[in-house]
């Protein structure tokens, strides 16, 4: 997985990493390939070629906040597709990942696969995370133990 956020591991919370704040969208698309391309070299030089890469993690609004939010379809499949590209012209058997969240509810993963389908995602696996004990009408019950 590779993390292009400020901070790591929130969902719905993936701003720009501080570093990269004030730049263009279109340096924005430089910094997304380079940072890809260099994760990516660095493996590579000590003879890792992973299987998958997930650009991003859990991104059902998107990510590099404000840019590459899901109000603006159009330049957040660029920036994924930056990645894709970066991870390809260094590992290119390496199956890329987009990942959200909320594996119960179809209507997201129709809603944001469709979208990116109709704005040019390259992607080659679905990622799906789902976290029963947190999704509404989900919940599972534990029975109570006693020893």
């Amino acid at each position: 997985m590779i993390f292009i956020t400020a901070i790591v591991g929130l969902i719905r919370q993936t701003k720009k990493p501080s570093a990269w704040e004030g730049h263009s969208y279109s340096q924005l698309l430089q910094d997304v390939y380079d940072y890809t391309l260099d994760v990516m070299t660095a493996l590579k030089n000590v003879g890792i070629y992973p299987k998958w890469v997930q650009v991003g993690n859990e991104i059902p609004g998107g990510f590099l906040y404000p840019e590459g939010s899901t109000d603006n379809w159009n330049q957040l499949i660029q920036l994924l597709n930056k990645g894709y590209d970066a991870v390809k012209s260094v590992s290119p058997q390496s199956k890329v990942v987009l990942h959200i969240d909320q594996g119960n509810n179809n209507a997201l993963f129709r809603w944001w696969f469709d979208n990116a389908q109709k704005y040019g995602a390259r992607y080659d696996v679905i990622g799906m995370s789902y976290y029963p004990y947190w999704l509404e009408g989900s919940r599972i019950t534990l029975c109570p133990l006693t020893i």
